[in-house]
C-alpha cells in the first residue's frame, strides 16, 4: 500500500526591520507499507523562518560568564530544502525507526562570534545572529521502544541516536551551532488508561570535535541523568514534573545520595481551540504572523 500526502501553505511575517515578507510553504511526503509492520517513507518540504525578536532587537551581557550577545536588525528570513528518508518498524512489542536527512538553507540564521570587545575593564567575547548565504546540514537519527508487556501501558524500555554535520558554504567551514553525537537510552512506565507515567534516562553527549576556527570553543562531552513523570487529571489539564540533571553521587561508606540540580513542576492546560506553541512562537517573532493554506 502507498500513501500520498501533499500540504501547501502561505505565510507573510510583518517585521519592523524588513517590513512584509511573504514565502510559499509546501511539502510532499509517501509512505510505501512493504509488510504490516515495516513501512518505507520520503518526504519533500519548503521551509520559511522569520528572524526571532531576540535576535533582531535585544542585546544581552552576561557578567557571570563573560560574554555579550548583539542584535541584528538586518537580518533577512531563512529559507530551506528538506529531504527526509527512512524506514519504520512498529509492532505491539517494538516500536523502532531509522531517518537520514538532508536540509540546505538559504540565509540561514546562526550565531556567530564576532570577536571580544572590553567592559568595565574585562574582556567579554561578542556574539551576533547573522545570515549565512549557504548551508547544509545533514545526519542520521534512529529510535527504538520495547513494550514488556506488548501493550502501550507498563513498563518500556527506549533508546534514540542522533548524529548530524552542518557546513557553512560561504566559508567552507564546519557550522558550530550543530549538536554533536546524542544518544538517550532509559526506562519508563505507563499506568492504564494513561493516568500517570514516569521516565528515568540518561543522554549522553560527545565531545565537539570540529570548529569554524582554531579559537573557537569546543565543549567536552557530558552524561545527564533526568527524572520525569505526569498525571493526568483529565482529558484538559495535565501535571508534569521532573528532576533535571540528576547527580548520583556514592560516597565512601556506601551512601547514595541525590543531588538534583534543577527541580521543575508546571500544569498543562489543553484545549481544542487553544493556539499552538509554534503558533505562539510564530505570532511574537517579529511582527504579526498571518498562515493560510490547504492541508
Amino acid at each position: 500500500m502507498v500513501i500520498l500526502g501533499f500540504f501547501r501553505l502561505r505565510e507573510r511575517c510583518a517585521t519592523p526591520q524588513a517590513g512584509l515578507s511573504i514565502a510559499n510553504i509546501f511539502g510532499i511526503g509517501i509512505i510505501a507499507k512493504l509488510t504490516p509492520e515495516v513501512s518505507l517513507y520520503g518526504q519533500y518540504a519548503r521551509g520559511f523562518r522569520s528572524p526571532p525578536y531576540d535576535d533582531a532587537a535585544i542585546a544581552f551581557t552576561n557578567f557571570a560568564f563573560g560574554y555579550t550577545v548583539l542584535p541584528n536588525a538586518n537580518l533577512k528570513p531563512e529559507t530551506s530544502d528538506s529531504y527526509e528518508l527512512g524506514l519504520r518498524y512498529n509492532s505491539s512489542y517494538v516500536n523502532a525507526g531509522l531517518t537520514g536527512f538532508y536540509n540546505h538553507y538559504n540565509n540561514f540564521i546562526d550565531t556567530v562570534n564576532i570577536g571580544s570587545t572590553f567592559i568595565s575593564g574585562r574582556t567579554f567575547s561578542q556574539f551576533q545572529s547573522q545570515n549565512i548565504k549557504g548551508a547544509d546540514i545533514y545526519g542520521l537519527e534512529a529510535k527504538a521502544e520495547y513494550r514488556l508487556s506488548g501493550k502501550p501501558q507498563g513498563l518500556n524500555l527506549f533508546a534514540s541516536l542522533a548524529y548530524a554535520q552542518g557546513n557553512n558554504l560561504e566559508t567552507n567551514q564546519p557550522l558550530d551551532s550543530v549538536e554533536p553525537l546524542k544518544a538517550i537510552i532509559g526506562i519508563g512506565y505507563r499506568a492504564p488508561e494513561n493516568r500517570w507515567g514516569t521516565q528515568l534516562f540518561t543522554t549522553l553527549v560527545s565531545a565537539k570535535d570540529k570548529a569554524s576556527s582554531a579559537t573557537q570553543f569546543k565543549p567536552s562531552g557530558y552524561t545527564n541523568v533526568d527524572l520525569l513523570g505526569y498525571y493526568n487529571f483529565n482529558p484538559s489539564t495535565t501535571l508534569n514534573i521532573g528532576i533535571f540533571n540528576l547527580k548520583l553521587m556514592f560516597v565512601s561508606i556506601d551512601l547514595l545520595t541525590l543531588e538534583p540540580n534543577k527541580f521543575n513542576v508546571t500544569v498543562l492546560y489543553k484545549c481544542a481551540s487553544c493556539v499552538s506553541p509554534e503558533k505562539v512562537e510564530a505570532f511574537f517573532s517579529q511582527g504579526q504572523c498571518f498562515i493560510s493554506g490547504d492541508v
